[in-house]
């Protein structure tokens, strides 16, 4: 029987190979931002990265990769100047660089307001080679779900680009078990399908899109507001390397709560999202931020994550 020492110890070696793993996944982010135009992007994300710019107002870095700035019309602002930038791949060693070219964005003049958003794709390599591991992302996204949603404070009008997830997904993964790429895309987009509608296709508009696994190669997470701070930049990407390497790691993960959990647990075996001591179990347990290293994002999760002010 293990000591209360050598549990600690055991904890600690877990988390920190939970921590190292997390760092280890490849991602990338959309930055949705008004007050400059795409041009202006680029050349403030080349005073950063170096490499050239291109004709399409895209960034080639001296190592290949492009860093993209594109007008996107869903924004809106009373300049008419709005785009997207789009990351190349990027890994953990890249973390001071993309929170470099978010401080410069903001002394350039860039902006968000509430019709603006940020995504954060991880990369679905692990998932398309043990699909079932899908199923513990599902599960986990919806028994923290209020959590999740309330954490993340997602503005009103963005909401139906980040839905929450209905009944019927959750019922078809339950069911479904799903041991196949084949399994998994059937159970994301019900009524038979295996394909989906193209690029646009609906069901990317919920909080977690596993359509994109299917599209690009990754995993989704689009519940965060825009934001050009650079500490909350960095705390939604870890909010989705920690989603994402919890159903990695996790043998399997049940629909349901734990009945230790108590009042905490809805019916439905969702978790309630009523006191700060429940954002606090996500944010250690599920992301697994644990230690000094994390401890400013930890703060920037429980009071403003993905939002410029509180």
């Amino acid at each position: 029987m293990l000591t209360r020492v050598g549990m600690m110890l055991l904890m600690t070696t877990r988390n920190a190979n939970r921590v190292s793993f997390l760092k280890s996944h490849r991602f990338g982010v959309e930055l949705e931002i008004v007050g400059i135009d795409a041009h202006k992007a680029a050349e403030i994300v080349h005073s950063v990265v170096g490499g050239t710019i291109g004709l399409t107002a895209g960034v080639t870095m001296v190592d290949g990769r492009i860093w993209k700035a594109v007008y996107d019309g869903s924004l809106r602002d009373h300049t008419g100047r709005t785009c997207e930038i789009v990351s190349p791949i990027l890994t953990w060693a890249d973390m001071d660089s993309l929170q470099a070219i978010v401080r410069a964005l903001r002394a350039g003049g860039a902006r968000v307001n509430e019709s603006c958003g940020m995504h954060v794709h991880v990369d679905g390599a692990a998932f398309k080679t043990n699909p079932s591991k899908v199923r513990n992302l599902m599960a986990l996204a919806y028994r923290w779900e209020p959590v999740a949603v309330n954490i993340a404070r997602v503005l009103r009008n963005r909401q139906g680009y980040c839905r929450t997830l209905d009944t019927n997904l959750i019922d078809r993964f339950r069911a479904l078990r799903p041991a196949s790429l084949t399994a998994v895309a059937a159970a994301w987009y019900g009524n038979g399908h295996t394909v989906g509608r193209g690029h646009y296709d609906q069901s990317r508009y919920r909080w977690i899109n596993v359509h994109a696994l299917f599209d690009k190669g990754t995993i989704e997470f689009r519940l965060f507001n825009g934001t050009l701070h650079a500490g909350h930049v960095k705390a939604n990407v870890l909010f989705a390397l920690g989603m994402a390497s919890c159903a990695l790691a996790s043998r399997s993960v049940s629909f349901k709560g734990k009945a230790g959990e108590g009042t905490r647990t809805q019916s439905d075996g969702r978790r309630m999202a009523l006191t700060s001591n429940d954002r606090r179990l996500f944010v250690y347990h599920v992301l697994c931020l644990v230690g000094d290293e994390f401890k400013v994002y930890r703060k920037h999760m429980n009071k403003f994550i993905g939002g410029e002010e509180v």
